[in-house]
């Protein structure tokens, strides 16, 4: 299993870099997708699309496959990860991005779980 990112620095490592793979990632949360995906080496083939959303209804993430591609086998499947791109809470709104990324490790890995 690889390790998280380290945070204190901005690149990302080549062993990170190859869990990009079938995957699509907004820039702005790259790196704590990549450090989720590394707990997830089942998944390395996923085909997966994270989206920034600016009204996600129900959550702040969710995790789904694509429609059309259901009718196939599992691994042959697309995903979708949707993350809203504001964490509401009664008295608060909080972009995601201020989220600790400790935070958003957990949440992606959660997501990537439900995908598993």
């Amino acid at each position: 299993m690889l390790s998280a990112p380290n945070y204190i620095s901005d690149e990302i490592s080549p062993e990170h870099l190859q869990l990009t793979h079938h995957k699509k990632i907004p820039a702005s949360i790259e790196k704590n997708v990549l450090a989720a995906l590394a707990f997830f080496p089942e998944l390395k083939n996923a085909k997966i699309k994270f989206v920034l959303k600016k009204n996600l209804q129900s959550s702040i993430m969710q995790a789904q496959p694509v429609f059309r591609t259901l009718a196939r086998q599992r691994k042959k499947r697309r995903y979708r990860i949707n993350i809203s791109e504001h964490f509401k809470l009664i008295n608060a709104n909080l972009p995601i991005l201020d989220i600790p990324d400790e935070v958003m490790i957990g949440w992606i890995g959660h997501e990537l779980g439900h995908i598993l």
